[in-house]
């Protein structure tokens, strides 16, 4: 049977002191850093100077998705550009939500593109040899 001396558990070795007073040292830090970002902050708890990095968008209702679906293709026929494939319609609809302060997903914004009613609105797959239409752009 081992003694207790032997074991040397609860003994305080300065090695043990010393881990421990540095890990009370970076909590206490740690502490007053977050006490101090805190006080930095406003009541509504944006901070002083505005700068809370990039906007947070809400998740945008399917209506607003399939209007700015139509509106792109709408744009499209206006400036006698093709209409924009399921994966090229992505990027031109997600900014137009983002300037109203939503988004959606590639996958959604795919999803309802391919949908019948907006289906309608581009070209049959295959080659082209015609060249009557420019390429899609947003810009």
């Amino acid at each position: 049977c081992r003694s207790h001396d032997s074991l040397d558990i609860g003994r305080p070795t300065y090695e043990r002191l010393k881990a421990a007073s540095l890990t009370g040292m970076v909590l206490f830090r740690w502490e007053e850093l977050m006490s101090a970002m805190r006080s930095d902050r406003t009541e509504d708890g944006a901070s002083p100077a505005g700068d809370d990095g990039p906007p947070e968008y809400r998740p945008a209702p399917e209506s607003v998705i399939h209007a700015t679906i139509t509106a792109v293709y709408d744009s499209a026929d206006e400036n006698k550009m093709k209409s924009p494939n399921v994966k090229e319609i992505v990027r031109p609809v997600q900014s137009r939500l983002r300037q109203t302060g939503v988004t959606a997903s590639f996958i959604r914004i795919t999803e309802f593109a391919g949908l019948a009613m907006h289906k309608a609105r581009r070209r049959s797959p295959g080659p082209r040899v015609n060249g009557t239409l420019l390429p899609f752009s947003d810009h």
